[in-house]
């Protein structure tokens, strides 16, 4: 049923109220602006597309901070970030260079199952936002990747700028071109007799090279070749992580080894292994698939290591960032 006119969603269809779709940066606005952009556009579901919901600079973005301020304005808060985040575990969505590609995301079953769900919201008549964290959805996987394939599958998308203003997917597109393909619109001389390639070609290539520069890396920012995430410890502190700038991994281990391990009263999966010629030890598993195993050795292994984003506080009152290995893949 439209939430607007109370009609069915197939009279809706007809009658004007079907829902627009726009996506958000946050950035580090103050909350009542955010709220006022917000307002602004009539939206009353926010998605958050953020793969780490959790800000350093703006806390008020944290998942369950804006999740309630969000709902106490009357405006529901779902975290799509597992189906629609810039950071996925996994590994087969990278390109060669560890760069994730964002037409395979696109193509996965998840993705495209979340997609048709919000589809299903607009065709009931809700204003959604898809929110992340960049203020230029020129720079944010948000248009790059969701908001293309919204575009893609006929949906209309416009993207929330910090003026209040809307830039159209379209005119994304147009920035796209005007970035990588400047001269397009001049005459050429083609002495290779090679037909030239049209808008849409020039289109996909655009969106392919804006990927290449703002899709995330496993192995971006601070580099800790020797060490993972700076250190041979199962936790960083507050010092240390102030030099991780990323906190997804992916590593090539040897001689690994998974047990359970007493854990605060209960039995947990912990892996031993070494990398580097470092030996790591008593690291927690997140990885679902061997949460039960006891006593299993590869020889050697791929890991997606990651790193907690909330401090787990000790008795003493230091800040610890704990390391997990988040997936394993058996070489």
């Amino acid at each position: 049923m439209c939430p607007k006119c109370g009609d069915t969603v197939e009279q809706a269809m007809g009658c004007g109220c079907m829902g627009n779709l726009y996506t958000i940066g946050h950035s580090t606005v103050e909350i009542d602006f955010f709220l006022h952009l917000l307002h602004l556009h009539d939206i009353d579901c926010v998605f958050d597309v953020r793969s780490t919901p959790y800000s350093k600079y703006a806390s008020q973005y944290n998942k369950d901070i804006i999740g309630a301020i969000l709902k106490n304005n009357g405006i529901r808060y779902v975290y799509m970030g597992t189906y629609f985040g810039a950071r996925q575990e996994d590994w087969s969505l990278y390109d060669d260079d560890g760069i994730l590609d964002f037409e395979k995301v696109r193509a996965t079953e998840a993705f495209n199952i979340r997609m048709k769900s919000v589809e299903r919201g607009l065709d009931q008549g809700h204003n959604i936002a898809l929110m992340c964290t960049e203020k230029d959805p020129f720079d944010c996987h948000r248009a790059i990747m969701v908001g293309r394939g919204f575009e893609l599958d006929n949906i209309k998308v416009n993207h929330i700028l910090q003026n209040g203003k809307l830039q159209s997917q379209q005119e994304l597109n147009e920035r796209l071109l005007d970035r990588f393909f400047p001269d397009r619109g001049q005459l050429s001389l083609n002495f290779n007799g090679e037909k030239e390639k049209s808008n849409q070609e020039l289109l996909i290539e655009a969106y392919q090279k804006r990927n290449k520069q703002i899709g995330h890396h496993i192995e971006t920012g601070y580099r800790d070749d020797a060490y993972i995430f700076g250190n041979s410890e199962r936790f960083l502190n507050s010092n240390e992580i102030m030099n991780i700038g990323y906190s997804l991994k992916f590593v090539v281990v040897h001689d690994m080894y998974i047990k359970q391990v007493d854990s605060f009263g209960k039995m947990k999966a912990k892996a031993d292994f070494i990398y580097g010629g470092v030996k790591y030890s008593r690291i927690s598993l997140t990885d679902q698939e061997y949460f039960e195993v006891d006593g299993q050795y590869f020889a050697k292994a791929g890991l997606f290591m990651s790193l907690a984003h909330i401090p787990y506080t000790t008795e003493e009152g230091e800040d610890r960032y704990y390391k997990f290995v988040a997936k394993i893949f058996p070489l």
